[in-house]
């Protein structure tokens, strides 16, 4: 097996143990330490690469495999979260320092199917290798979102951890905005290997260049941006508490959001801040401050105003990706015809995240666009992974999901920050799902895994 280094270990391993290291000596809390640590890792998602040669079955497709192998990796976090488990299983079942407390059984559950039915596609897929990876991203996201729901019952670790994604969303989106602001990369270490070589520019205006901070995807930093935006919006809109400083937050973040030309997750924004807006005013029955309302809007209005040339260009260019025989649209048309033919042929699944490989092997270039990747379709890449029993399980886990955070949102006993907190949680993870409906996020890094810890929040309050 070859191997291809992506980044210099060694700085970046001490800069791991310095940063638990320090968290260890303000917390004086071995759990919350190693917890930080893990987030911290995770958002950067420095790894080793392992890459193996793959060949394509048509000899028209030998050209766009030539330098694209299967690629696996082992990134610091996979194993931070392994030791949190030990911890986790050391505090409760050995030192019973922390109280019982009972998993969400059904959620367990479903999840549980979900990896029973990984287990099996993968003993059985053509991509045997790729899908035991793929295997051990699910096992990793439903880990750290049943490790996140038992971590972050401690208040304090969650307004620190809440905290620690916003200074890094807040971070990305400023650097955004210099990429911006520069007209490309600023060739900083920290950016991405490709974005710091030439940038990302729009498919259908190439003369448009969509910075995306440290990563090279803007589609990836405005769902990141998409996932925290409806929290800060709540908190700047219902909260007295900080306002300058959340107002400054969601004016940069928004600028960034609409310097990714990211129109899908423009949409996104739209409605999930009008959705939180309505639910908070008029489930939660929270008080808007009309002072602070009245400068969001001025504050709002203002920078709609000054990027409205970039926000009419960009959906001028909507409806040729729509029309148009090579555009967005047909390609993923031809993703979902495809994916359902896949999902026909193998009720348990072709092998998780092996649907890129399994065009390559079965199918002429033409019919995928000469562009092999995931389904551009959340839905889609889970039904292609595990079948249409697995899609199922999956809606079924997602009406649980919101079932119980509605239960959550009605629970007067709960503070009224609490369910704001809950509520702003929420949109953000329903925008995850939502953005899916167009890329391919089920195993986009840190994306993902973030997404699954948003949900262990939400979890971790109903545990209280």
């Amino acid at each position: 097996m070859a191997h291809l280094a992506v980044s210099n270990y060694k700085p970046y391993l001490v800069l791991v143990l310095a940063f638990w290291g320090v968290s260890l000596w303000l917390r004086r809390d071995l759990l919350a330490a190693t917890w930080q640590t893990f987030v911290g890792a995770l958002l950067f998602y420095k790894a080793r690469y392992f890459v193996i040669p793959f060949q394509a079955s048509f000899a028209a497709a030998q050209g766009l495999v030539a330098n694209t192998p299967f690629v696996y990796y082992l990134a610091f976090a996979d194993f931070l979260l392994l030791i949190l488990c030990y911890l986790l299983i050391r505090w409760r079942f050995v030192l019973r320092k922390r109280a019982s407390q009972k998993l969400p059984f059904k959620e367990a559950t479903l999840l549980f199917g979900l990896l029973v039915l990984g287990a099996v596609t993968s003993f059985t897929s053509q991509f045997a290798g790729v899908s035991w990876f793929g295997f051990w991203r699910v096992l990793f996201y439903f880990l750290s979102f049943l490790v996140a729901s038992e971590v972050l019952r401690d208040k304090k670790t969650l307004t620190t951890t809440i905290n620690n994604l916003l200074l890094f969303v807040g971070f990305n989106s400023l650097l955004i905005v210099l990429q911006k602001l520069h007209g490309g990369p600023l060739g900083l270490l920290i950016e991405d290997f490709s974005t710091a070589a030439f940038g990302r520019f729009a498919d259908e205006s190439v003369s448009l260049y969509r910075p995306g901070g440290i990563y090279f995807e803007p589609n990836l930093s405005a769902s990141l941006i998409n996932l925290l935006l409806p929290i800060v919006f709540l908190k700047t809109l219902f909260t007295s508490k900080n306002f300058w400083r959340n107002g400054l937050l969601l004016f940069l973040m928004a600028l960034a959001l609409l310097f990714t030309a990211s129109r899908a997750n423009w949409i996104m924004a739209v409605l999930m801040t009008g959705a939180g807006y309505w639910l908070a005013s008029h489930r939660l029955r929270l008080a808007v401050n009309s002072q602070q309302q009245r400068l969001l809007s001025w504050g709002g209005g203002i920078l709609l105003v000054l990027q409205l040339p970039l926000v009419l260009v960009r959906l001028a260019t909507l409806e040729p990706a729509l029309t148009s025989s090579s555009g967005g649209l047909a390609f993923r048309l031809a993703q979902l015809k495809l994916a359902v033919s896949f999902m026909k042929q193998r009720l348990l699944g072709i092998g998780v995240d092996a649907f890129q490989y399994q065009i390559l092997t079965d199918l002429h270039p033409a019919a995928y666009f000469y562009h092999f990747t995931a389904p551009h379709n959340i839905f889609l890449e889970l039904g292609t992974s595990l079948g249409v029993l697995g899609l199922i399980i999956l809606l079924v886990f997602l009406l649980k999901i919101f079932t119980r955070i509605k239960t959550l949102l009605m629970n007067s006993s709960l503070a009224k920050d609490q369910r704001l907190l809950v509520l702003g949680l929420s949109l953000g993870f329903a925008s995850y799902w939502l953005s899916g409906l167009f890329y391919p996020w089920l195993f986009a890094p840190p994306l993902a895994e973030l997404s699954w810890i948003i949900l262990g929040m939400i979890y971790s309050r109903s545990q209280r």
